[in-house]
């Protein structure tokens, strides 16, 4: 009699427990890019399907050449948290780490960041900063990874090459603090820091480095941007890498390629010789004798002034 009641009361006290779902997704505009054109890559992050506000994103892309972005993106509105780990200031400076406003082409910048370990624990801290010209085209990344003790601060003097090409105008600073890269796993410590200096001739001007807020949006969404530079695109495929931990722990990852449209004779450049080659093939359709298919750019199977004005749109981009 004793089991026959326990079996069937015990149904009442058995709970219906399963993990929590973390899915996040992300995505690009397009798979493919051409020098000057801009990535668009969002995402969205769920909890069990339902939307989540509050969370923040590693976001990591790649080339053959190594690290081109560092970010950590908000899906809203992310609320002031007692984080493990955080920025507590970022801002230009000298080799000495005197505030500096500008820099001019050639010379060298640095930039300043100091973090503080809050916990009563050793943290290994990945820290990335991300450099993006006034244009939106990715500047440079640099990192360092390294112990930071309980409950004290560390800071970080990282100096960079700023070339005699670069454009002028606004750069700005990116800087994240993350457990390890994304691509390993690595997730944000804390919502990324903001700040800016101007790149110019001279050091006479009146603007002042200030910080900047970073991507946030009232969707669930996240989002961000890169233009792809007109010269020196890196023509192969680029992986984006995306991670969060909000109670458990999702990843994510994406590829897009980059080519130089225009380049028809293939030697990483579109000048004269491609407009050219375009110009020897003009009227032809695939039937023709001068016909070739690398310069029907368009590929509506002729050749005209459409295929023309390709070669002209993208005249003086190169790749590497």
């Amino acid at each position: 009699m004793l089991l026959m009641i326990t079996i069937l009361l015990t149904p009442l006290f058995i709970r219906n427990i399963s993990a929590s779902t973390l899915t996040l997704t992300i995505t690009t505009d397009k798979i493919t890019y051409t020098a000057g054109e801009t990535v668009n890559i969002q995402g969205n992050l769920t909890l069990d399907g339902e939307p989540v506000h509050d969370a923040i994103i590693a976001l990591e892309v790649d080339t053959k050449y190594g690290y081109y972005v560092f970010r950590t993106l908000k899906t809203g509105t992310v609320e002031h948290l007692n984080w493990l780990v955080e920025i507590s200031d970022l801002y230009p400076c000298d080799m000495y780490g005197n505030r500096k406003e500008a820099f001019t082409r050639g010379s060298t910048g640095y930039v300043n960041i100091t973090w503080k370990n809050k916990s009563t624990t050793v943290q290994t801290v990945l820290t990335a900063i991300y450099l993006q010209f006034s244009t939106g085209s990715p500047f440079t990344v640099f990192y360092t990874i390294g112990q930071t003790s309980a409950n004290s601060s560390s800071y970080w003097i990282a100096s960079f090459p700023i070339p005699s090409s670069s454009p002028y105008g606004t750069t700005t600073i990116y800087a994240s603090l993350f457990t390890d890269f994304p691509k390993n796993g690595g997730v944000p410590y804390c919502p990324e820091r903001n700040a800016t200096f101007t790149i110019t001739s001279t050091l006479n001007i009146a603007s002042q480095p200030h910080e900047t807020q970073g991507i946030s949006t009232s969707t669930p969404s996240f989002q961000t941007s890169i233009l792809l530079p007109r010269t020196d695109l890196i023509l192969d495929n680029y992986i984006i890498y995306a991670t969060c931990k909000y109670g458990t722990q999702a990843n994510a990852h994406k590829i897009f390629e980059a080519i130089l449209v225009g380049d028809i004779n293939n030697d990483k450049k579109v000048d004269m010789i491609d407009i050219g080659f375009v110009s020897q093939g003009y009227g032809s359709t695939p039937t023709s004798p001068n016909w070739d298919l690398r310069c029907d750019l368009n590929s509506d199977d002729k050749i005209d002034m459409k295929d023309i004005g390709i070669v002209c749109k993208y005249y003086g981009c190169t790749g590497a």
